[in-house]
């Protein structure tokens, strides 16, 4: 759903989908990163990685629609004029998945990324 989304929102003529629409789906993604991020911070040795939505938004789609993945989504829709209101949203958003992706390759790493 938050694909289609956010395939939707590419188009600006585009019937799909409203601007609270939009809102909503860069809230959720952002609020999983967090809670990605929290979970991670929070993490002991014995403890496993349950929640991993880095991993599913850099998925692309199943067959036989073969969309993007929501990562790729998010990165075209950061240059997509009609959208302008929505960028610094969507930007945070890359921001805050490029952190994890860095945290996570990091050699001596605190979290137990996997």
């Amino acid at each position: 759903m938050l694909g289609a989304v956010l395939q939707w929102a590419m188009e600006p003529s585009g019937g799909h989908w409203s601007e609270s629409m939009l809102q909503r789906v860069l809230h959720l993604i952002g609020m999983a990163l967090l809670e990605e991020q929290q979970q991670l911070e929070n993490i002991g040795d014995d403890d496993e990685v349950t929640f991993n939505f880095t991993l599913k938004i850099s998925r692309p789609g199943e067959p036989p629609g073969n969309t993007p993945s929501i990562l790729a989504l998010l990165e075209t829709l950061q240059c997509t004029p009609h959208l302008e209101v929505h960028k610094d949203m969507i930007r945070w958003i890359l921001k805050v998945k490029l952190h994890l992706d860095y945290v996570c390759n990091l050699p001596y790493s605190l979290y137990a990324c996997t």
